[in-house]
């Protein structure tokens, strides 16, 4: 039995909710058949003994106090709702106070409406308040017939007692809206907040100390990124938690903002964020940076300085990075992005930070699906169209315990760069397919067990590189890339009551190629001028399995306790091919001191190489906080980190080991490290709209067996871990009616013993510990709702990164065998800025919507000391939109309107024959349908 409709509770002089008898009458009639349009069916309130004990989980009792008599304890229920277990009016209702108190008809009226309200499913309720509805509430309404007006049109159930509405007048609410903005502006000004209980039921309440409400000030539905994000539940730190609370630099961009901007890739995204850089290089293989901590625009050797997971699981692991799956956003319910070290609780690979896609699971309630279809053309495309197809479907098997959710999709990016060299136009396509899935299984309302799914696979006929300052490529041979994906997990969310346990486990597969053309290169060494191309290929399995517990409540302490393990094994394998090569040593053996082609270079190699490798990585971690006032929050944690990791180097025979006399090796490794990463930090919020806090954090990498390359003596057969130490204060607030909200951050981070890319003289890598360096700067995000048509929004970064230490290199250009302290770490541009305007009219037919958006990023160089520098540019993009009543969006986009080139990165432009590097897209325009049910 589902009723749709507000429940009024009015207090007695006792302190007992008396119901009145219009309100009970209404409540009681609501049923089909009844006047109001339903009937009240008695014998389907109290469906199971589960349910009831469900319900009261809800509002904190427990039905033993109640023993049978569920119609007493239900009545309670609407008392917790009101004041909680511990009001005055909860103690007096324990029992069978209701009999004493209401006469039978009131009494069995009112638990008929509450029951009925109660059992909604919460799932139901949930997904019925994120679906924008229409609504034409008038103003100047009393705001007890606003508010049922309200409950009639969103479909959202709503409790409200009469005497708090009593002499307060409505603001007018029209257009299409979600049901919780449009309760926002419906309360504005009238003093009355409003918060989501745990039944997912709307409760509208006068403002009181210690209980989490959702302010009443209305919220654009199109305000900036930042603006939106106040009510926004995060789980950054492994626990949920209001975004604006967080101590700590958190961004989380939600599905919405994701689908408003038209994002189809991290690259869209990511960068409107403060204190993120992207190192835009090559598919599977370009990385985010955080906050300057990195020493290449290109991708570390080693394990990558931010940490990429996927619903709490690790994208990443020990080693070269295979590939670092960019997750499509399309049904993605947000995407949170941690600046700072994150060692304690995500442990290693997170120096700068991490990123975590929250993707959308099975819902158990109710039938849905979701379409996305665009089609577009990039300027130099020659024609060709870029053009995705998106679609999700989600069925409840079973309503409220069993669901599936399916989501395919595929992604075209026409190719917009020639290869001159070859005379082929428009090469650079890239093609992305995919499909997720889940299944959610609810055997009681306590227990949740989750199965989850993702395969992806990217191909692109040849890598984005270009000639610098053209979209020109000279390749004699294609160099095309090919990524696959797989992830597989499983889930349990269990609530024990006192706490909230989580254990998962997972399991990665990753297979990677990349061919680069090493034409111009090679036969300065072979003394042959054939085409040469090195393939690399990598594989990586990867284990994953984590359990936490976490308390719940909100009393003076709260604390986090959990263990993880990891296991991967990861190999690599580097060949350069020469064809042809066999059959010219062999027409000039004098040049090769008279050794057969297929000695000296067997197989037309010119170099092969491969790296296998073994890591296992267990941790204890926790957290622990304590309010010694409310106001104030003291907040601890750590992790103990134990890993290990063996390796073999293989060298095979070669054109380079016949060159340089170094015969084909085997080196074995092993590599273990353990240690403590803490964090510690204070947090004051004098009000929930305001936090202020200060926090320490440490960072770590593993370390790993060393690439043997030839021509370098006594190279460790390891390098070790490196590590960053963070220090920060920073504030997040919102005002003047949250039209106004502010995040900033003041930092500095330590880097040691750090872990570098290096190259031989004749360009083949390994890595390198050495030097140390500092990253101090400021990060800025606001949003203003000028006024309710008008949102502006801005990200505004400053950073300056160093060595602060001599770093070694013997490839260092500057002749000085390393490059000295004072220079600027690679591609830490000092300012990156973005700004967005919204001008969004949600009351007018069609409810249209503009947007303009601005992105700027500084010089910085591409490598240390390098001449040659990226950035120096500004990009614009606009979006316009229109919304009908059927859930159907269109969205004309221009992005780069001014067509600017700008350079992403070039890091080897220094000491290779024909330097190529990354560009920005040229300007792209195209037109996107959206519809859901």
């Amino acid at each position: 039995m589902r009723f749709r409709r507000s429940i009024a509770i009015q207090r007695s002089r006792s302190g007992l909710p008396i119901p009145t008898s219009e309100s009970c009458g209404s409540a009681a009639r609501s049923g089909p058949g009844s006047p109001t349009g339903s009937s009240s069916r008695s014998p389907n309130i109290f469906r199971s003994w589960r349910t009831t004990r469900a319900i009261a989980s809800n509002c904190g009792s427990r039905p033993d106090k109640f023993g049978s008599d569920r119609r007493g304890f239900f009545a309670a229920c609407v008392l917790c709702f009101e004041g909680g277990e511990n009001s005055p009016s909860t103690h007096i209702a324990r029992g069978h106070i209701m009999a004493r108190v209401c006469a039978n008809r009131f009494r069995s009226a009112l638990t008929m409406a509450a029951a009925g309200l109660l059992l909604t499913t919460s799932a139901t309720a949930y997904a019925q308040s994120a679906e924008p509805r229409m609504f034409n509430i008038p103003s100047g309404q009393d705001l007890a017939t606003a508010l049922n007006s309200y409950a009639a049109q969103s479909g959202a159930e709503i409790m409200f007692a009469p005497g708090i509405a009593h002499g307060k007048r409505a603001n007018a609410v029209s257009g299409r809206r979600k049901p919780a903005d449009a309760l926002r502006l419906l309360l504005s000004g009238t003093g009355l907040t409003f918060r989501t209980t745990r039944a997912n039921t709307f409760l509208v309440e006068a403002p009181q100390s210690g209980r989490p409400a959702q302010n009443a000030s209305p919220t654009s539905a199109d305000e900036g990124s930042e603006g939106r994000n106040r009510e926004i539940v995060v789980t950054a730190n492994k626990r949920k938690e209001r975004i604006v609370e967080v101590a700590g630099s958190v961004s989380a961009v939600t599905g919405d903002q994701l689908q408003d901007m038209g994002a189809q890739s991290l690259t869209d995204y990511i960068t409107k964020l403060p204190g993120v850089h992207f190192n835009d290089y090559t598919p599977g293989r370009s990385e985010v940076v955080i906050r300057g901590i990195s020493t290449t625009t290109y991708h570390d050797f080693s394990q990558p300085v931010v940490g990429y997971y996927i619903n709490d699981i690790p994208l990443t692991e020990s080693g070269f990075p295979v590939l670092i799956p960019d997750v499509d956003p399309f049904d993605l319910q947000r995407v949170e992005v941690l600046r700072g070290p994150q060692g304690s609780l995500f442990g290693s690979a997170s120096l700068g930070g991490a990123i975590n896609y929250i993707v959308n699971e099975a819902d158990t309630a109710k039938l849905d699906s979701a379409i996305e279809l665009s089609i577009g053309s990039t300027k130099y495309a020659g024609g060709n169209v870029n053009h995705t197809a998106k679609a999700m479907v989600n069925v409840p098997l079973i309503t409220d315990v069993l669901a599936v959710r399916a989501v395919a999709y595929q992604r075209s990016d026409a190719g917009y760069i020639d290869n001159i060299q070859l005379g082929t136009r428009d090469v650079n396509d890239v093609r992305v397919r995919g499909l997720r899935g889940s299944l959610v299984f609810t055997p009681s309302e306590t227990t949740s067990i989750t199965l989850s799914s993702m395969i992806q696979k990217l191909e692109s006929d040849y890598q984005p590189y270009v000639v610098l300052g053209t979209y020109d490529k000279r390749n004699a041979v294609p160099d095309p890339a090919i990524n696959r994906f797989q992830l597989y997990s499983a889930r349990l969310d269990q609530d024990l009551g006192f706490a909230t346990l989580i254990v998962l486990g997972s399991r990665s597969i990753k297979d990677g190629l990349a061919v680069y053309d090493q034409s111009a290169e090679i036969p300065l060494f072979t003394g042959f001028g054939g085409v040469a191309f090195e393939n690399i290929a990598g594989r990586a399995r990867s284990w994953y399995g984590e359990a936490r517990l976490a308390s719940k409540g909100e009393g003076a302490f709260r604390w986090l306790v959990g263990t993880n393990y990891a296991s991967s094994t990861n190999a690599l394998a580097d060949e350069i091919l020469q064809p042809g090569l066999i059959d010219y040593i062999d027409a000039n053996p004098a040049l090769y001191g008279n050794i057969p082609g297929a000695t000296f270079a067997p197989g037309n190699r010119f170099f092969a190489n491969q790296g296998d490798q073994r890591n296992k990585d267990f941790g204890l971690f926790g957290e622990i906080g304590f309010k010694p006032v409310p106001e104030i929050e003291l907040i601890a944690g750590g992790r103990y980190y134990d890993t290990s990791s063996d390796g073999v180097i293989s060298r095979f025979p070669d054109a380079v080991g016949s060159l340089f006399g170094t015969p084909p090796t085997r080196v074995e490794s092993k590599q273990s490290a353990s240690g403590l990463s803490p964090t510690a930090s204070i947090a004051f919020r004098p009000n929930r709209d305001l936090t202020v806090y200060a926090k320490y954090a440490k960072g770590f990498r593993v370390g790993g067996p060393n690439p043997k390359p030839p021509g370098v003596a006594d190279l460790p057969a390891v390098y070790e871990a490196d590590s960053v130490q963070n220090y920060e204060v920073g504030v997040h607030a919102v005002a003047l009616g949250r039209r106004l909200s502010v995040d900033a951050a003041i930092y500095r981070i330590d880097w040691n013993n750090i872990q570098t890319r290096q190259f031989t003289p004749q360009g083949f890598a390994y890595v390198a510990n050495g030097g140390g360096a500092r990253s101090e700067g400021v990060e800025f995000s606001g949003s203003f709702r000028v006024i309710p048509e008008l949102t502006l929004s801005s990200a505004v970064s400053y950073q300056d990164a160093r060595l602060t230490e001599f770093l070694p290199s013997i490839t260092a250009e500057n002749g000085q065998g390393g490059y000295p302290a004072g220079a600027r770490l690679p591609g830490s541009s000092k300012w990156t800025v973005s700004n967005n305007a919204v001008l969004s009219f949600d009351d007018a037919p069609w409810a249209p919507s503009l947007a303009i958006s601005h992105r700027y990023l500084s010089k910085a160089p591409v490598s240390f000391e390098a001449p040659l520098q990226r950035g120096g540019y500004s990009l614009f993009d606009a979006r316009l939109a229109v919304k009908t009543e059927s859930n159907l969006s269109l969205m004309l986009y221009v992005n780069n309107i001014f067509n600017k080139y700008g350079l992403l990165s070039a890091p080897f432009s220094g000491f290779v024959q024909n330097p190529q590097g990354t560009a920005t897209r040229p300007r792209t325009i195209g037109l996107r349908l959206n519809w859901e049910l």
